[in-house]
């Protein structure tokens, strides 16, 4: 096929069709999943209703990885075991991807693809109390939800799925490209040969889903939608997040490279945000310390990611 010419154009394939891009019921289960507030007892009830998810979690509770004492067979003990993080990673994980099928595209790895993603959550969870510590600083005032914003972090990178399932000929030569060219980006990648970036799909995905619209702005890397409500802090700290991986991973990063995210916005809001943040939040103390957070974390990540067949 001939690449799109712009979003639009790839758009208008898929508006007004009816795509299977979820399972029964997700848009519940994420708005569920999005309350700090849940006993392990309301989470089960959650996953319950999600069978095929449930039976995955109780299976992780029960694998190498866990390694309990005595079987695990309920959802509620499942979830205790786990803990609520890596259980509301794994369902929303579990969930969104059941109808893609990814197996004709050879060179994507969906264990790494959800480890990065579930990381991606992790660092947002621990970003979000840096943040909310320094929220009058940063130019909001309105505190942050922890669990909503692990949430958009789970998704925004769900348009890559997307493009693997519809256009697997063309995400494989992207993957292959990536391989080769390690100095470009994956998403570049896709719009050299698609038209599109894997957001553009998270456009169509969020559409379907009728997701709420801070979710919306996280799939769609729209920054700029997001700072005309009080949804920007949350799309920033989700940007924010893969900044920290990539950081943690290099050890360090200047002060002055932030996410492309957030340095090709042109609103205010967000232009202050990330001069306040660099300049005056995440200052060494501050970044070493999360580093070390986030490597507790990846570890757990990884081993979880292991255990699920995706």
């Amino acid at each position: 096929m001939e690449k799109f010419s712009t979003p639009d154009q790839f758009y208008q394939v898929f508006a007004g069709k009816k795509i299977a891009l979820s399972s029964p019921g997700v848009s519940h289960l994420l708005k569920a999943l999005a309350n700090d507030d849940l006993t392990f007892e309301q989470l089960a009830i959650v996953l319950e209703r999600f069978p095929s998810v449930a039976i995955k979690i109780i299976a992780l509770a029960n694998s190498a990885w866990s390694t309990p004492l005595e079987p695990i067979t309920t959802v509620e003990a499942a979830c205790s075991r786990l803990g609520t993080n890596i259980v509301k990673s794994v369902s929303i994980a579990l969930a969104v991807s059941a109808p893609f099928n990814t197996s004709l595209c050879p060179s994507f790895n969906a264990q790494q693809f959800w480890t990065d993603t579930m990381l991606t959550a992790e660092a947002a969870s621990l970003l979000v109390p840096v943040i909310n510590k320094s929220r009058q600083i940063l130019g909001f005032s309105e505190v942050l939800d922890s669990g909503t914003t692990r949430t958009a972090a789970l998704l925004s990178t769900l348009g890559l799925l997307f493009i693997v399932h519809y256009y697997h000929q063309q995400a494989e030569a992207a993957l292959k490209r990536k391989d080769k060219d390690v100095s470009t980006c994956l998403r570049q990648h896709c719009f050299d040969l698609l038209g599109i970036y894997p957001s553009d799909a998270g456009r169509v995905m969020a559409e379907e889903l009728t997701l709420p619209a801070i979710l919306t702005c996280a799939m769609t890397a729209n920054m700029k939608s997001g700072s005309k409500s009080n949804d920007w802090p949350t799309i920033a700290v989700v940007a924010l997040s893969r900044w920290l991986i990539t950081a943690s991973e290099a050890e360090d990063i200047p002060e002055s490279q932030q996410p492309y995210e957030l340095q090709e916005s042109l609103s205010p809001p967000l232009l202050s945000f990330g001069d306040a943040l660099f300049s005056e939040v995440l200052n060494e103390k501050v970044r070493l310390a999360l580093f070390d957070d986030l490597g507790i974390a990846s570890r757990s990540v990884v081993e979880v990611a292991k255990s699920i067949k995706w």
